[in-house]
């Protein structure tokens, strides 16, 4: 039986756990898995339930964070190289820059026949300085050349690592898109709805808008939040902005909340009579989006966003910036209404279009589920995925 050594940046939430683990166990009949993950950074909210929902207990390795260590990256990478020697993959499959970075490394120079990485997004763009992405851009093309194969989870994305960026060349990249079940946004949607709309106090005449995911510099949040600003003053009828999700950038946009003059409530309330509420994170994602009637995403830079799959499963029309593999991600003006990043009265028209039309946010869910379930289950994933593991498996007994 093929074994495969999986290794992950860390267990916090968002789209690379889900893939880990909904891959790890699908294929789990077929090839011996193991997975290894980093350490929590003090701001991460701790997502390994997601694996243990998914039958998965990982190995922690040590030291094994996201910021930056010359010499604390070097004893993780020795790490790695005795979990590796030890384990003795067939397969190391990496997903996330550092994971990326030092497990590439610690599998080539124990001579792992197949090394692949998945890209859920790249660092080239809107995250750093333009030195500091230039480097990690050098470094992305180094790593390329002792990889196998390169998973790229998006047409767009594609593109842009080999036309735009030049990290690899076409041949050594695979497109899989994202697949998951989506079967708990299909289920008991009106249960759900009045569930989640009892809890926030929200009246059947509100309309709720919500932004979910990582609060990080590049999700922008701040651009949100005027947004949200700016349409209260708009509105004809009664609004509920949601913040779902949270990180490090939390405290500086509540900061620009209440610079704003904009009042918000957070997870501790109980009253929610503010227009603005801070979540933090839900494990009951289903029954967020069910009491949704907008989902939105206001990203400088995206891989594959599965929260817009998510909202597309739950039949919620979406306003979204048009950056990465969003555009494959969603049907522009049949499931989505798009606009540029940073394009603040072009979102908040599209916004308000779908806040005093009824209509126009029925439209746009016609086709959402069926095009999400087409696109995006996760029986076509595991199947491209395996069969890719295979291949390279089999080109390495030749």
């Amino acid at each position: 039986m093929p074994k495969v050594l999986h290794i992950l940046n860390r267990p916090h939430f968002g789209g690379p756990i889900l893939y880990a683990g909904s891959l790890i166990q699908s294929i789990n009949k077929d090839f011996e898995s193991r997975l290894l993950v980093g350490e929590l950074s003090p701001k991460e909210e701790d997502a390994t339930a997601i694996l243990t929902n998914f039958g998965i207990k990982p190995m922690v390795v040590k030291g094994m964070e996201r910021n930056i260590s010359p010499w604390n990256d070097f004893k993780v990478y020795w790490r790695l190289r005795r979990i590796i020697r030890h384990y003795n993959p067939d397969i190391v499959h990496t997903n996330g820059a550092k994971a990326g970075a030092l497990g590439r490394l610690a599998a080539n120079h124990e001579r792992v026949p197949v090394i692949i990485h998945t890209f859920h997004g790249h660092v080239f763009k809107a995250y750093f300085s333009r030195p500091v992405s230039w480097m990690f851009l050098q470094i992305e093309r180094y790593l390329a050349n002792i990889t196998t194969k390169i998973i790229s989870i998006s047409k767009q994305q594609t593109i842009e690592l080999c036309n735009e960026f030049h990290v690899a060349e076409l041949d050594k990249i695979e497109t899989i898109p994202l697949g998951f079940d989506f079967n708990r946004f299909v289920t008991d949607q009106a249960v759900k709805r009045k569930r989640f709309r009892d809890e926030f106090k929200i009246s059947d005449d509100a309309i709720c808008i919500g932004i979910v995911g990582r609060m990080v510099p590049v999700k922008d949040h701040k651009f949100f939040i005027k947004a949200i600003s700016k349409i209260l003053r708009e509105a004809k009828v009664p609004i509920k902005a949601f913040i779902v999700g949270d990180g490090e950038t939390r405290n500086a946009i509540e900061e620009y909340a209440v610079a704003l003059g904009l009042p918000f409530t957070n997870e501790y309330d109980r009253k929610h009579q503010h227009p603005l509420i801070f979540t933090s994170w839900r494990t009951d994602i289903d029954c967020v989006f069910a009491g949704l009637d907008i989902v939105t995403l206001c990203s400088k830079n995206e891989g594959t966003p599965v929260t817009l799959m998510e909202a597309q499963a739950a039949e919620k029309p979406i306003v979204a910036t048009k950056v990465g593999g969003v555009m494959d991600t969603v049907l522009e003006g049949e499931t989505a209404l798009l606009c540029e990043a940073g394009d603040l009265d072009g979102y908040c028209q599209q916004l308000l279009s779908l806040v005093h039309d009824a209509e126009i946010r029925h439209r746009l869910t016609t086709k959402s589920r069926s095009f999400v379930l087409k696109n995006f289950h996760h029986s076509e994933f595991i199947q491209n995925t395996e069969s890719l593991y295979r291949r390279l498996i089999a080109a390495t007994k030749k």
